[in-house]
């Protein structure tokens, strides 16, 4: 892993993962606090690292002390559930595997944020500390080989140096991320985001960038920045879901209804599994005086997401527009059911 002040969460991540790892490096670009100290207790190998704006390179630096066979590669706000341990250790095993996708499970509160699923009833101990969640995949778990290198000074990936696709699989457990709940570095890690995805953006002209600078816009509450964003990531790749998605999502702050529901439905058509576009939908035909239709679309949201309590919240509002009190009461009930702080939004009777 690479590390700078991250005391928080470091001995949580170390701990989580002291017993299946033979080696921890830790690449430090600078830290002021006790991180190294606390690297230090695990018998850490702690390599200093001169921070250059490019996570690649600092991720590299770490690949090339690693000595074993494969590497699992983690970030200090992250753990693995001790109860995955021997499914870590099985897919090892696998001799036709290069590397492997984690879900990643970035743990939050906002039951709005898009993909987000209650932890109500989850077997995960580590769930109990929000509300919910959303997911990410990402390769975590690779072969220590030469040619497996980090590429991208942000959104580092090795994907792109594994020459066979096919010798990626998808590891059957998550990876849990509790970075969002830290809200003091939050701001921190935002603006060097945006500072590096501009660069990259730049640099590469690449659709990805592009993308994360307008969600960066959007969580800043700058729709229209973000519109722009999302437009010149779509003129670069017109088939990315995400772009469609978040577009969709910042005409519908701004009041522009018509743009909304096309970037929404040209979302659909991209992906169709996704529920937060069908959530979305609902909700901009909800804001054109057709709750009939956006209760079909929140139906189908609930059907692929039923641990939706935003959905469960918007398909409430939907139903008392059609003055129908009691499919409204269920559905604000199990919106509540599944993040209790809609109790702050409704008042059931």
């Amino acid at each position: 892993m690479i590390t700078k002040n991250e005391e928080k969460y470091l001995e949580q991540c170390l701990n989580s993962i002291k017993s299946l790892a033979d080696e921890i490096i830790i690449v430090d670009t600078g830290s002021t606090d006790k991180t190294r100290e606390i690297a230090a207790k695990f018998n850490a190998k702690i390599v200093d690292f001169k921070w250059a704006d490019d996570f690649s390179a600092a991720r590299n630096e770490s690949l090339r002390h690693a000595t074993k066979d494969w590497i699992l590669v983690m970030d200090a706000d992250e753990t693995i559930s001790k109860k995955d341990f021997d499914k870590l250790r099985q897919i090892l095993e696998d001799k036709d595997c290069a590397a492997y996708y984690f879900t990643i499970r970035t743990y939050i509160d906002d039951s709005t944020a898009a993909g987000w699923v209650s932890a109500k009833d989850d077997s995960y101990e580590e769930s109990k500390c929000a509300a919910g969640y959303f997911t990410t995949k990402l390769i975590r778990l690779f072969r220590n080989n030469q040619d497996i290198k980090f590429e991208g000074i942000i959104h580092e990936t090795v994907k792109e140096s594994i020459n066979d696709a096919s010798r990626i699989k998808e590891a059957a457990f998550p990876i849990h991320h509790f970075g969002r709940l830290n809200h003091d570095k939050l701001e921190f890690k935002k603006q060097l985001y945006q500072r590096l995805s501009e660069t990259k953006a730049g640099q590469d002209q690449d659709f990805h960038s592009y993308s994360q600078l307008g969600i960066q816009a959007q969580e800043e509450g700058n729709f229209r920045k973000a519109i722009g964003f999302f437009r010149k990531s779509i003129e670069l790749n017109s088939g990315y879901f995400k772009s469609w998605l978040n577009l969709g999502a910042c005409y519908l702050n701004i009041g522009n209804l018509p743009e909304a529901k096309a970037a929404l439905e040209k979302a659909i058509s991209l992906s169709p599994e996704d529920y937060s576009a069908h959530n979305n939908l609902g909700i901009a035909y909800c804001r054109l005086n057709k709750p009939e239709i956006a209760i079909i679309e929140f139906k189908t949201a609930l059907e692929l997401n039923p641990k939706s309590a935003n959905t469960f919240f918007n398909l409430g509002l939907a139903y008392d527009a059609l003055s129908l009190k009691d499919k409204a009461y269920e559905a604000f009930e199990k919106a509540i059911e599944l993040n209790p702080r809609y109790k702050n939004k409704v008042q059931l009777k």
